[in-house]
């Protein structure tokens, strides 16, 4: 008796285990479908902010090289595979390792930062004129022709495309503004602004949607693609808006001017750097200090109030948007081919010599490498990887989690009929 209680003790021990296991598996894997970078600027308020702590060393860990310059920002799946375009006409799909998975051909320069839906379906534009939706294979899903909705004439989307509430948004160089249905890709409106854009749109938590223009406007749309107003900047907005907590929007012009607009579209405060363009979005701090860099030279920290926090000279033009990590970090990099890492002070943590201009936006994954693109055609990682020995013993003990869970399952029903 005490050997048959012993043996049911440790079988029930094994179960337990077992379905802990399981349990926990099911509620990793669950965790993991969510994207680690799924968008230009990390989310639909195109914050800049990583939910991941970036590398506290600077090594590249790999590089792949495509066929031309790379100023596409990166966007990063689940799995940690890696999404980003080139001036060769391709968007690369990268594996963690460095290991490219597969290109695919549009006709056209691929400027445009993808995004990722939940369902792992990528969006990005080309200089051809069209949006792209691609399987995770490569496969495509289906295009969508800019001007075709609106009788206009094709158009360049340089825009990077985002997704809120189960719609795709995005922009044209002709300045028209797209609401898409992401499973089919019909266009639910389209907006004209009165002259072309480079600037993504950013998504508020309300549904409204924020483009800068080159006329020196702010355009904010309400859900249904009405007009609800427009702020009038010096110079052009070519920048990507971010949307703070409290919803004011913050965005960089031409003339050299950082704007904090109220979310009813009236100045909350103008910052100036010099006459130097800023074409680098903003990121925002989680204690909302706002990050952005200029052609003068710098990467400037501003306060909320629009004070000067403190200002990183390094001596070359920043058209990259900073990212901030979990714990406000900040990276970007630089024309003069160096990646940076500073404190929330401004003091350096370290910086990265890449050897080639660098426009592309840095992106985090969950190991902390830094993800980017250069001018000398490659994509880096900066810093750690994940051991691919690793996820497989992960996805091992998940696998035999599960197959217990479910014989568990069986075993109940089983009883109960």
């Amino acid at each position: 008796m005490q050997g048959r209680f012993s043996g049911h003790r440790s079988l029930l021990a094994v179960t337990l285990v077992s379905l802990t296991l399981a349990v926990w598996c099911e509620c990793s894997v669950s965790a993991q479908l969510v994207n680690e970078h799924p968008a230009f600027r990390a989310d639909a308020r195109r914050t800049g902010r990583s939910i991941y702590e970036g590398t506290d060393r600077a090594y590249v860990s790999w590089r792949v090289q495509t066929g031309n310059y790379v100023t596409s920002s990166p966007a990063i799946a689940w799995n940690g595979t890696i999404y980003i375009g080139s001036f060769d006409s391709r968007l690369y799909s990268i594996g963690h390792s460095g290991r490219v998975n597969w290109s695919y051909r549009t006709n056209g320069v691929v400027s445009s930062s993808p995004a990722i839906g939940s369902d792992g379906t990528i969006y990005v534009g080309s200089s051809d004129g069209y949006l792209y939706a691609l399987n995770p294979d490569g496969s495509r899903k289906w295009d969508l022709r800019t001007g075709q909705s609106t009788g206009g004439p094709i158009a360049a989307v340089y825009s990077s495309p985002v997704l809120k509430n189960g719609v795709l948004y995005f922009a044209d160089e002709a300045g028209r503004v797209y609401s898409v249905n992401p499973a089919t890709g019909s266009v639910n409106w389209s907006y004209a602004m009165p002259a072309h854009t480079y600037s993504s749109p950013a998504v508020g938590d309300d549904g409204r949607v924020y483009v800068g223009c080159s006329d020196g406007g702010v355009y904010a749309l309400n859900p249904g693609g009405s007009l609800a107003w427009v702020f009038r900047g010096e110079g052009q907005i070519s920048a990507t808006p971010a949307i703070g907590d409290d919803g004011t929007v913050y965005v960089g012009s031409t003339a050299g001017w950082m704007y904090a607009v109220y979310p009813n579209g009236n100045r909350r405060w103008a910052y100036p750097t010099s006459t130097k363009s800023i074409g680098s979005s903003a990121a925002i701090g989680r204690d909302g200090t706002i990050y952005f860099g200029s052609y003068d030279g710098a990467l400037h920290a501003v306060r909320p109030d629009g004070t000067r926090k403190w200002v990183f000279p390094v001596q070359s033009p920043i058209s990259c948007s900073p990212l901030v990590d979990i714990n406000d970090s900040i990276y970007f990099g630089a024309h003069n081919g160096y990646l940076y890492s500073l404190d929330p002070n401004g003091t350096v943590r370290w910086s990265q010599n890449l050897g080639s201009k660098i426009h592309s936006s840095p992106a985090i994954g969950s190991a902390g490498a830094v993800y980017v693109g250069t001018y000398d055609n490659y994509v880096y990682a900066v810093g750690p990887c994940p051991e691919p020995s690793s996820m497989l013993q992960l996805g091992a003990l998940c696998v035999s989690g599960g197959i217990a869970l479910r014989r568990y399952r069986r075993k109940r029903e089983g009883s109960r009929s």
